[in-house]
């Protein structure tokens, strides 16, 4: 802050020689006192001695240099917030947490006699209205609670920064800052317009450790049945209208939103304003509450099983269905998404296919046949069709009734007879035809 003349403000000509030199002499004596004419023993004791009472010198300067100036005094009456007239009730003194250390500084008070309030214009001019703590030790303060517990931050700034600050200081101002930023990203950012015809909405869940409190009379994964943690919902949206050599989507550069709530998701990034997408996608792992999310918010919007719980859905199909004896399948590879669209406001249809390669092997005695002790490798395939009918249930939530076919074949593996050595093939498939009921929490 560069400091002006004002009412009331001591003179400073000719003086800066002279608080230089009574710093110089200070610290002189300091360090003297420090080291004096003995061995130095312990080096680590005098670094810390000689941060803190450097910090205290120059704090000491900073706020005998602003004390001096009084320019913060504007006259018998100043504006209050309010809109009412504030008037000039003297000056007053108040001790600051700073980087330097504390400081007690000397301002000028304003008293509102219509909203009842008081203010400082320095208090505003340096940051530090309503609050004890300057702009560089809250910083201080949010990046050590940003990365540890608030006790470890307490200990930290203390051990670092030589800054006394108890716990529940820390707690206080960290929260009010998290909250300030959380306000922050609230606020919305209109995105720049985009021709990108497809617009891409990936969501996914995990578990993020809570306190007791935060998680009491929960239901969770722990042994007991109780919770330890609460849900985050991620959200990222982006375009992706280039390939790279092997054929695969790449994410367009600066296109991508991300977002993340506790138990709840933003869908202000995948509205389609400003930027008329002509059509949008949701991906998932397959969990029920992306589906009723997507149902709810975005009933237009293609839907996908992301590729990787895709293999995984179909590979455990496989193995819990194994048609025609005690066959194994011991891997999958390669195949393509499940895809629900909207046919209608309340109509939806299903339809899908894949393509693996699976390792079966026949046990001797198993499945009917010839005896055999053989494996082999074949191709998978897997169609499947259905349709769905939505229709309101409780609170507004949608309940879907759907039917599903689906049929699974593979190309005919051929095993070698565990007696005679006579090559021979089986035939393997499966016709599955589904009822379900889907309904969102």
């Amino acid at each position: 802050m560069r400091c002006q003349a004002g009412r009331g403000q001591a003179g400073h000509a000719g003086k800066k020689g002279g608080l230089d030199a009574a710093i110089a002499e200070e610290i002189e004596a300091e360090v003297e006192r420090l080291i004096g004419a003995g061995v130095v023993d312990d080096f680590q004791a005098i670094e810390t001695e000689a941060r803190r009472v450097a910090l205290r010198i120059m704090g000491q300067a900073v706020a005998h240099r602003l004390n001096a100036d009084r320019s913060d005094d504007r006259g018998p009456w100043l504006s209050c917030a309010c809109g009412g007239e504030a008037r000039f009730a003297g000056r007053r003194p108040k001790t600051f947490t700073t980087a330097p250390g504390p400081l007690t500084l000397d301002r000028a008070w304003y008293r509102c006699d219509s909203c009842h309030t008081g203010f400082s214009p320095r208090d505003r001019a340096l940051g530090m209205e309503n609050t004890f703590l300057s702009p560089a030790a809250l910083r201080m303060i949010g990046i050590a609670a940003a990365r540890t517990g608030f006790e470890g931050s307490s200990a930290l700034l203390r051990e670092l920064a030589g800054l006394a600050v108890a716990p529940k200081t820390v707690e206080r101002h960290a929260e009010a800052l998290g909250r300030e930023i959380a306000g922050d990203e609230c606020r919305v950012i209109e995105p720049e317009p985009s021709d990108a015809p497809t617009l891409y909405l990936g969501l996914d869940g995990t578990g993020v450790p809570a306190r007791k409190t935060e998680v009491e009379g929960r239901a969770g994964k722990q042994p007991d049945g109780s919770a330890s943690t609460r849900e985050a919902k991620l959200a990222v949206v982006w375009s992706a209208e280039t390939v790279d050599r092997e054929g695969r989507p790449v994410r367009d550069p600066g296109s991508a939103t991300y977002n993340a709530a506790i138990e709840s998701i933003a869908t202000r990034a995948f509205d389609p304003e400003p930027a008329p997408f002509a059509r949008r996608v949701i991906l998932g792992d397959g969990a029920p509450w992306i589906w009723n999310f997507a149902d709810e918010h975005f009933p237009d919007a293609i839907q996908i099983v992301d590729i990787f719980h895709a293999k995984g859905h179909l590979f455990d199909a496989a193995r819990a269905n194994p048609p025609g004896g005690r066959r194994r399948v011991v891997g999958l590879a390669d195949a393509q998404p499940v895809r629900r669209f909207r046919s209608g406001p309340r109509v939806e249809a299903l339809r899908g296919w894949g393509i693996g390669l699976s390792r079966i092997s026949k046990t001797s005695g198993t499945g009917g046949g010839p005896t055999a002790d053989d494996s082999d490798t074949v191709f998978p395939y897997r169609l499947g069709a259905g349709v769905g009918y939505a229709f309101g249930g409780p609170s507004g939530r949608p309940i879907v009734v759907s039917l599903d076919f689906r049929r699974f074949v593979t190309a005919d593996p051929s095993f070698k007879g565990s007696v005679t050595g006579t090559p021979f093939d089986v035939e393997i498939g499966g016709t599955y035809v589904g009822v379900g009921l889907r309904y969102g929490f």
